[in-house]
């Protein structure tokens, strides 16, 4: 494939969506191009990335598009939230993994996830429009 394709759809920000999401994403990736572990990945970083903007971010929108950008090399997911307050998922303190289950802090282990297995994750806010990004190579 030569240059960039992208396909976009709306969904109602609710975890009800999830399954709707999930098949969008099946019938648009590349079908062997990712491998089992990059659709894995896009899926789990997709899940943690909606459900997070279902528990957190406050705002007006009740709708939330899925981007989904297939070039040459990699697939870049974008979920688009148009109306709520900041929430960089990218600065979430890192999870230490190592330590006892006892004094870890709760939260944030998708997050800590998605940066560690996602080839890629970016974030961008204007106009209290949020964009993340998860970017994952092609095999």
């Amino acid at each position: 494939m030569v240059g960039s394709a992208t396909t976009s759809r709306e969904f109602d920000k609710s975890l009800g969506s999830l399954a709707e999401v999930f098949l969008f994403l099946d019938e648009v990736l590349p079908h062997g191009s990712l491998g089992d572990r990059g659709r894995f990945v896009l899926h789990l970083a997709v899940e943690e990335l909606f459900t997070n903007m279902i528990k957190y971010n406050a705002g007006a929108s009740r709708r939330v598009e899925v981007r989904i950008a297939v070039d040459n090399d990699h697939v870049r997911v974008d979920l688009v939230d148009p109306d709520t307050d900041p929430f960089d998922p990218s600065l979430w303190p890192s999870v230490d993994v190592g330590a006892p289950i006892t004094e870890r802090r709760p939260g944030g282990l998708g997050l800590h996830l998605v940066r560690t297995m996602a080839d890629g994750l970016e974030y961008h806010y204007r106009d209290r429009e949020m964009t993340v990004s998860v970017t994952q190579y092609l095999e």
